[in-house]
């Protein structure tokens, strides 16, 4: 028998013990087992150092344990205990390019101070992705704010990843393109953008039932790419794009598909016929309004016996919850929030949903409650 003081007998007992409680078999050459990665997802990559470390590999390879709401405390709490931290999980692109799956959302934090305030919180709790847009009116204090907080964390231009969007009213040829990019550069303080999307689908000079704004939408998206191929900016994609914009988007014509797809998704609002479009052509899927309406006061959502029930059971917050559910299906979020405590939550999630959760909280899109801008209706 094995000496139990030993690293390696300790190690052996503590996967011994975990894989019983997950009810498999044990298992001698755990050492070769692999992690599973979700599609297009990367977990951080570590040393094997001790029992905790490999714990994460063994967890990931036989995550396909039913997790019931029945499920014992103990359990629980041994699967919750080895999730990797999202502070480090990143989606590849379709061009190679890594997007972090968490980021910080800006919508509506316009206030300098605040803004300075909630970038010094982010950066410290491991926010690297930052996502604003001309509409937002506040890439200038953004770049005011990494100009003076990345020195303080130790950290330069091309440890972050900037996420802006061309507004609506500045839809056209590469002219009008590359002038509005030029215009969020100057108001960042950057050389180059992370990511450059195109806002809405439809222009602000015409009414969402036009027909220009199909052939408008064509030429934006054409000099996007022409962004992208003078090298000007890392990575293009869309926000708020239906599957019917997708199609009809002229990807096939530019050889350049968006990289990501920046929607509205929460539980309450979801359509899965755009997720699997995008998920065959490669295009990722990022989540706004993940709480659903809080940026209206709105906590329906957050409130939802659902939502409270299985964020008890992991000993989470709701919003945690939510997050989670979307980064397990592969949709990577930008939780806004301006509270240090909801900051750090937001980017601390260590628990996994169960199959069974996943689906009950599917099953509230019955709700159908859409809270921001409709595109639907965009001819």
């Amino acid at each position: 028998m094995c000496d139990p003081s030993s690293e390696e007998a300790r190690e052996q007992l503590v996967v011994e013990s975990l894989l019983k409680l997950s009810g498999k078999h044990s298992v001698t050459h755990h050492e070769h087992l692999q992690p599973v990665v979700m599609q297009n997802v990367e977990f951080p990559t570590f040393p094997v150092r001790g029992p905790t470390d490999r714990l994460c590999y063994v967890i990931q390879r036989y995550d396909d344990v039913p997790w019931s709401t029945g499920t014992s405390a103990s359990r629980r709490k041994a699967m919750d205990a080895v999730m990797p931290p999202v502070s480090s999980m990143t989606f590849t692109l379709n061009n190679g390019n890594k997007l972090p799956a968490v980021g910080l959302g800006t919508y509506r934090v316009r206030q300098p101070d605040v803004i300075m305030q909630t970038v010094d919180e982010a950066l410290a709790a491991g926010y690297r992705l930052f996502d604003t847009a001309a509409v937002y009116g506040n890439e200038g204090a953004l770049g005011d704010a990494f100009r003076k907080l990345l020195p303080k964390y130790n950290l330069e231009r091309e440890d972050i990843f900037i996420t802006t969007k061309l507004s609506p009213s500045e839809h056209g040829n590469s002219a009008v393109i590359k002038q509005a990019y030029q215009k969020s550069l100057h108001n960042l303080g950057v050389d180059y953008i992370d990511l450059f999307l195109i806002h809405f689908p439809g222009a602000a000079r015409l009414p969402s039932g036009d027909l220009r704004n199909a052939k408008l939408r064509a030429s934006t998206w054409r000099g996007m790419v022409d962004l992208y191929d003078e090298g000007c900016v890392n990575s293009i994609g869309v926000s708020n794009f239906t599957l019917k914009h997708l199609k009809e988007l002229n990807m096939r014509a530019t050889g350049v598909y968006p990289v990501v797809n920046q929607v509205e998704w929460h539980p309450y609002y979801y359509q899965e016929d755009l997720r699997a479009y995008c998920m065959k052509n490669e295009i990722c899927l990022q989540a706004y309004c993940s709480f659903g309406g809080t940026s209206h006061q709105d906590t329906t959502l957050l409130k939802d016996p659902v939502v409270k029930g299985i964020a008890e059971r992991h000993e989470a917050t709701p919003a945690q919850v939510l997050l989670a559910w979307a980064l397990q299906q592969d949709v990577a979020v930008i939780p806004k929030s301006v509270d240090p405590a909801r900051i750090r939550e937001n980017i601390t999630i260590e628990f996994r949903l169960t199959e069974h959760e996943i689906k009950a909280l599917n099953n509230l899109g019955n709700k159908k409650k859409k809270y921001a801008w409709d595109p639907t209706s965009v001819r």
